[in-house]
């Protein structure tokens, strides 16, 4: 069964080390790669957002990996496109501490 993504997902070149990367846009959403193990692959979601932990699952094939990943993308498709619009995933900035705060006000003058 063929999964055929939305036309704002899609797989982007194998990189140098054998990785392929679903993109939102120009986001990287999910990944899938070949573990140290041979003939074991490692598909990745939610590579954009930033505050919660990436789901991973094994497969034995490439093709059942991202046969997987592009379940997922088209399942999820208007989520990730509203999140990578919005940045709506992204950590927010640590606040300053005190010390940072008084430099800051003895660097402005």
């Amino acid at each position: 069964m063929r999964h055929d993504l939305p036309p704002d997902l899609a797989w982007d070149a194998t990189d140098q080390w054998g990785r392929d990367w679903l993109k939102c846009g120009h986001t990287i959403v999910a990944g899938v790669s070949q573990t140290a193990i041979r003939q074991i692959w490692i598909a990745n979601v939610n590579r954009h957002d930033e505050i919660a932990p990436c789901p991973y699952a094994y497969f034995r094939t490439r093709r059942a990996a991202m046969r997987s990943v592009e379940r997922w993308a088209c399942a999820h498709a208007a989520r990730l496109r509203w999140e990578v619009a919005t940045g709506a995933r992204k950590k927010k900035p640590e606040p300053l501490t005190r010390e940072e705060k008084r430099m800051a006000r003895q660097m402005r003058g």
